[in-house]
Parts: C-alpha cells; structure tokens; sequence
C-alpha cells in the first residue's frame, strides 16, 4: 500500500514539474512573440501585457507591479488553471484542450483586461488582436505539450 502512495506523489511531482517547466517556457515564447514576433511580422508596436496590467493599477508605464502581477498571472495561475479547468472539462486530446486554453484566456484578456486598461475592446479588432491571438494559443499549446496528457 505504501508503495502505491509513494508512486501516486511521484507521478504527482512529476505533473508539478512539468506544469513549471511549461509555463515557464509558454510564458517566454509569449513575450518574444508579442514584443518581436508581432512588430516584426506585422509592423506594429511591440506589445506588453505587464503594460496593461500597470494601466489597470493605475501605474506609471514600466512600473514594476505590473510586471509582477503579468509574470504571477502566467506562471502560476494560468497553468494551474489549465489543470483545474482545460485538462478536466475541454474536449479532444491534450494539445486541442491546450489551444482552447490559450483562447479562453484571449478572450478574456480581449473583453475584461484591454477595457480595463483604457483601450477598445479587442484592441479595436486590429492587428494587435490577431497577434494576441496566436500568442494565446502557442502559450496553451506549449502548456499542454510539456505538461502532457492529463490523467
């Protein structure tokens, strides 16, 4: 019986690591491609959701509150998210449950956080839009690859 506690935390560590190790990565690949990639690609300004976060706190552009609450949102409670909400109740195999993750959090970012910043809605459904788009479902994408199928 102990043994089987023992391999049930094991395999339980194993997820934990892999959830970090994933939202660390999603979240880097995240910000290069929404302060490279975008610019680059799609000739727009590079884009910085820690700036958004800072306009809702009413902070001064690059404050560092904003950078924090970002980096905690996308480190900590979206994967953990993504295990309570995406692995247990999304549809299809792993990496789709990841996508729609990555939507998810698109939309509310589009209807809830770009408002409350001061901007219009979906970011007045330009370019900056599709760009958060992608970014959303690579981030969810490479969540669900790292981590792995949910059990």
């Amino acid at each position: 019986m102990e043994s089987a506690i023992n391999i049930g935390v094991s395999d339980t560590r194993k997820k934990g690591l892999r959830l970090a190790i994933g939202a660390v990565i999603a979240t880097v690949v995240l910000e290069m491609m929404m302060r490279v990639g975008a610019p680059k690609m799609l000739g727009i300004p590079p884009m910085s959701p820690a700036n958004l976060v800072t306009n809702i706190l009413g902070l001064p552009q690059g404050h560092i509150l904003g950078t924090i609450a970002h980096f905690g949102l996308a480190l900590i409670v979206f994967p953990i998210g993504y295990m309570i909400i995406a692995c247990r109740n999304f549809p299809g195999p792993y990496l789709v449950r990841g996508a729609l993750w990555g939507v998810l959090l698109w939309l509310v970012a589009m209807v809830v956080v770009v408002p409350l910043a001061g901007m219009p809605i979906f970011f007045g459904f330009g370019k900056p839009m599709m760009a958060a788009l992608v970014a959303h479902v690579v981030y969810g994408l490479i969540l669900a690859a790292i981590v792995g199928k949910p059990d």
